[in-house]
């Protein structure tokens, strides 16, 4: 069994982490990825549009970049193929499906405690002394930490680590994290904050060359991103999935939370709080008076997390997403770069090189569900309905794909007139004609629709299994049926995932089949539907 557990591009060459027969491996290739150009013979390869490709390959990923810039303004003559490189690394070598050992897979829940002598210490400048760093190991369930004071451990599942100094902290933290080797870093807004703040602060106590052993190939970048108007920090670090379980929280459970604390979700989702310290007036109060019960507040939030993922299996499903798509863990939280993938391997696999990404401004937004206005005041007999999957059933209804949408609409085609059914569909019989008026044809089947229906069946039959499994669970509860069926939840929840966000995909300019009459095709559908 041979899986990767992290693959990053460095200038031409793709640096790889994973794991073959359970012994760790980690590789630099010199990548020389395929790109197709048209050709007037029958090689073998085909577009979308039916028209015959052959392969090349320019030379590494540089020469690669320079081939793009030399030929794109050439007129007629389009260059298909993935220029994800990363990801045509991974489906030229894991072609079959990846089998893979979670656990042999290094999760580790990280938390830090920082000083606060000048109020809420902050990422950019990084000028408070780091007190404390705890990781649990999600398969040993150890934890370790490393503090700059004397602690009194009565616990033999924690290993404490008494440093001298902050200086001292980070260089026994650096031998232990090389040693480790983590392939996926969690823990509670960790992307914007703990990962941040210890690579300012080592940066700024060790310097930039001893920051860099964070990463097992030595790179660790920080760049500054925009959320929600504010501007916050970010650090990659090479080789390592840095997966924050707050934003897995949020993306993955879909469910609306009146807060996101790790308080207040560990209560909701545990029936467990953190450490009270609310007899002290101030935080410095706290690590200054009771050092203890300070280091042990610090345990319980890595604890905390780990609990959360042994109940909710959030960091599984994207791990378990992430191989389905042939993609980094990281990728999961980008449904273009998902749906890329899962496309590229899906159209590969039929000898389809896919098209060139083309990037459009995107001006005109399209419509969501249809809402209908309430009337307030008391009803008997109240129904609830659903259709199961609509958006994916509907793209399959009307073979919604980029190979089958036809350049003519309807000319007077509105949702109202397929309600009232004065609309004329007669003249238009030989093709599937939706409210936007966009039409598709018939003849031919759409990958779209051909991959939807692929893994709306297979969701089908990870759920049956699923209810089996629960039901024989009731009558005979074993450690064995939970684990079966938490693995049959999250296969049919990776699908259901994916399923419904193709349509957000259809509509989004940054993706290689971005068409907006098709994203609006499948929302007017919608509404005319519910209507």
């Amino acid at each position: 069994m041979r899986f990767y557990t992290n693959a990053y591009q460095k200038y031409d060459r793709i640096l790889v982490r994973g794991y073959e027969n359970g012994e760790r491996f980690k590789e630099e290739i010199d990548f020389y990825p395929t790109l197709y150009v048209p050709s007037k013979k029958q090689s073998g390869y085909k577009t979308l549009d039916n028209l015959w490709v052959e392969p090349i390959q320019p030379g590494p990923i540089s020469d690669c970049r320079e081939f793009y810039r030399k030929y794109s303004q050439v007129q007629g003559f389009k260059i298909y193929g993935m220029d994800n490189y990363i990801f045509q690394y991974i489906s030229d070598n894991y072609s079959e499906q990846i089998e893979y050992d979670l656990t042999k897979i290094k999760l580790f829940s990280l938390d830090i405690e920082v000083c606060s002598e000048q109020g809420f210490p902050n990422v950019f400048d990084c000028a408070e002394e780091m007190l404390l760093i705890s990781i649990q190991d999600y398969n040993t369930k150890h934890i370790t930490t490393f503090g700059v004071r004397p602690y009194d451990n009565q616990r033999d599942d924690v290993t404490y680590i008494e440093c001298n100094d902050e200086v001292d902290l980070f260089n026994k933290f650096l031998e232990f994290w090389e040693d480790e080797s983590p392939d996926l870093v969690t823990g509670w807004n960790l992307e914007l904050y703990d990962i941040p703040y210890i690579v300012g602060r080592m940066t700024r106590i060790l310097g930039d060359k001893e920051t860099r052993r964070l990463s097992p190939w030595g790179v660790v970048k920080t760049k500054e991103i925009e959320i929600s108007g504010r501007v916050q920090l970010q650090c990659e670090v090479a080789g390592i999935s840095i997966i924050d379980y707050l934003n897995l929280y949020k993306k993955f459970t879909y469910v609306n939370r009146e807060s996101y604390a790790l308080s207040h979700i560990a209560e909701v989702e545990l029936g467990m709080e953190k450490l009270d310290h609310s007899e002290f007036d101030t935080f410095k109060d706290f690590y200054t008076k009771d050092w203890d019960k300070f280091v042990r507040y610090n345990i319980i939030d890595v604890e905390l997390v780990d609990r959360l993922e042994q109940k909710l299996k959030l960091i599984e499903l994207c791990i378990m997403m992430a191989y389905n798509a042939k993609t980094n863990y990281t990728d999961v939280f980008y449904q273009v770069r998902m749906w890329d993938a899962i496309t590229y391997n899906y159209l590969r696999e039929r000898n389809i090189a896919v098209p060139p990404k083309e990037i459009t401004n995107k001006d005109e937004k399209f419509p969501g569900a249809y809402v209908k206005e309430p009337n307030p005041g008391m009803y008997d007999w109240v129904v609830s309905f659903d259709l199961a999957s609509l958006y994916p059933s509907l793209l399959m209804m009307y073979n919604i794909s980029p190979e089958t949408y036809i350049e003519k609409r309807h000319p007077n085609i509105t949702i109202q007139g397929v309600l009232d059914q004065t609309v004329d569909l007669e003249s238009y019989s030989d093709y599937a004609v939706c409210p936007n008026g966009a039409m598709y044809r018939k003849d031919i089947r759409g990958f779209f629709p051909e991959l939807t229906e692929k893994m709306f069946n297979e969701r089908k039959l990870y759920k049956k299994k699923m209810l089996e499994a629960e039901q024989e669970y009731e009558n005979n509860p074993s450690i064995e049926l939970r684990n079966t069926i938490s693995k049959y939840h999250n296969l049919q929840q990776n699908l259901k995932i994916c399923l419904n966000s193709l349509y957000g995909s259809l509509g989004n300019q940054y993706f290689r089949y971005y068409k907006l009459e098709n994203a609006k095709a499948i929302t007017f559908s919608g509404q005319t539907t519910i209507k």
